[in-house]
């Protein structure tokens, strides 16, 4: 009869945890495979699966698999939060039916029916977004575990996706995400430590270090920075315009983002739940400008008014080329005579040659007249740039004076100082959700056992007419920081003092 082979202690303690391992991998994969869409009526797998069968596989040290998990985590949540973005914001465009409600003179009702009026509003868009939902985010759970969402908010997956891509080898991926996660918690002693660590390596280089969640708005305006600085004034003017219409873009989405759940832990009244609600949305919005002010770690001071410094000044410069039309004609001319000249000679290479080298020299004068000719001032365009810029920080005294200046130039007048349209808009937002703040901050009682605040009065705002935001500054550890920003040095420079266009560089 034949004997079982016999195992020792250790060679069978091993063969079982091999055996738990193996089953706890196929029970993840058929959780999540029970998720993946056979037809379009079926769940599909989501970021917060995902998530989970990631810290499995790390717990297992599956680490190519880990990394894979962690990946997909990190796409499916971006595509979770794009899809639910573009659904509030296209709702955004639902409204009422009509104002008519505005020709009573009955103050009364006119009150009630705008009242009722908002109330349409709220309905048309809840269903909106309802459908919306339906259709983009159908096979998802209604909603996903806070705590995941907590992790993701602190980009945690990047922590985890670090670590396993160093145990599987892939080097550059472990660099580029631990420095991501250490940006956005600067005080992780870990981190910095893994950070310093992967520079010690041979093949990662100081390339590799970039930050994975770098926003367009923040990359656009790093370039913008670093062409003023180098006095290209119309890239200049290219990057930081493409930097604003990217920020006033990603500040609606921030907004948008804010409009989720909330806990009343009680069970309030109709108006009290509302407010309440709103409250919550009105604070997560009002840290946007925040957000998105926060550039590898570092909150740029004044970053929103600092893109119409730097177009008024770069628009003053010039980004229009001013072109000699004979210069332009002498290049035809030479274009049209070469062509003649390779028409008539086919097979002469040696006088085609000769024809093609004078081409090109003639060509290079031409643009080099061309380009060397001075650039327009486009003032009228600096002029709204400056309004603008007073605007947002209205008790600015280099750029009063500045302003003063330009009203001295020739073709510009005090209308011509009128804010730019979109720069309005977000300032009146902006001073209305402020003034919000301060009722809730001195008045608003969240419940009965709240103490009254009725006795306090209203704070104005600082400064009348400018937009203010609760400033939470974040720095980098000292003696990290040198290394950990990967913009430019002329980028840090700019970012690290606020710039000022004085009068005297106009």
């Amino acid at each position: 009869m034949a004997a079982f082979p016999v195992l020792k202690t250790g060679t069978f303690n091993r063969a079982l945890e091999m055996i738990l391992s193996v089953s706890t991998y196929l029970f993840v994969l058929a959780a999540i495979n029970s998720c993946v869409p056979q037809t379009s009526g079926e769940p599909v797998v989501t970021f917060d699966v995902l998530y989970n069968a990631g810290i499995e596989s790390y717990a297992q040290e599956r680490w190519a698999e880990c990394v894979d998990y962690m990946r997909k985590a990190i796409a499916d949540h971006k595509t979770f939060q794009d899809n639910l973005i573009e659904c509030r914001l296209m709702c955004e465009s639902v409204s009422k039916n009509s104002d008519k409600y505005l020709s009573y003179e009955d103050l009364a009702m006119r009150d009630r029916l705008s009242e009722l009026s908002f109330f349409e509003i709220a309905l048309r868009r809840s269903d909106c977004i309802r459908r919306c939902k339906k259709e983009k985010l159908s096979g998802r759970p209604e909603s996903v575990d806070q705590e995941i969402m907590a992790e993701f908010d602190k980009l945690k997956p990047y922590d985890y996706l670090q670590i396993c891509a160093y145990q599987s080898g892939n080097y550059k991926t472990a660099a580029a995400a631990s420095f991501t996660y250490l940006l956005a918690n600067p005080d992780h002693e870990t981190m910095q430590k893994n950070v310093q660590f992967y520079r010690t390596l041979a093949n990662v280089n100081s390339g590799d270090f970039y930050n994975m969640e770098l926003k367009p708005h923040q990359d656009l305006y790093m370039k913008g920075v670093d062409t003023y600085t180098e006095k290209k004034y119309a890239a200049t003017i290219k990057h930081i315009e493409g930097a604003l219409v990217e920020y006033y873009k990603e500040f609606s989405r921030c907004s948008a983002l804010c409009e989720g759940t909330y806990d009343h832990e009680s069970f309030p009244d109709f108006y009290n739940a509302v407010a309440d609600h709103w409250i919550s949305v009105l604070r997560c919005k009002h840290q946007c400008p925040i957000k998105l002010a926060t550039i590898n770690g570092a909150l740029v001071d004044n970053f929103l008014v600092e893109h119409y410094n730097y177009l008024q000044f770069s628009y003053y410069q010039g980004n229009k080329i001013l072109i000699d039309p004979m210069s332009v004609y002498h290049l035809l001319f030479c274009s049209l005579s070469l062509f003649n000249i390779l028409a008539d000679n086919g097979n002469d290479y040696q006088q085609l040659n000769k024809a093609i080298q004078y081409w090109r020299y003639f060509a290079n004068c031409q643009v080099w007249i061309i380009g060397t000719k001075k650039f327009e001032k486009d003032l009228k365009t600096a002029a709204a740039c400056t309004a603008t810029y007073l605007l947002l920080k209205p008790n600015d005294e280099t750029m009063k004076q500045n302003k003063a200046f330009y009203l001295t130039m020739e073709g510009l007048k005090e209308k011509d100082f009128l804010p730019r349209g979109e720069a309005t808009k977000y300032v009146d937002e902006q001073k209305m959700e402020i003034t919000m703040i301060q009722f809730v901050n001195a008045k608003y009682k969240f419940s009965d056992a709240d103490e009254d605040k009725g006795a306090e009065p209203e704070k104005p705002l600082e400064d009348e007419g400018e937009v203010k935001t609760i400033s939470i500054k974040k720095e980098l550890p000292s003696s990290l920081l040198v290394e950990l920003m990967v913009c430019s040095s002329a980028a840090r420079r700019q970012m690290s003092t606020t710039s000022v266009i004085s009068r005297k560089q106009l």
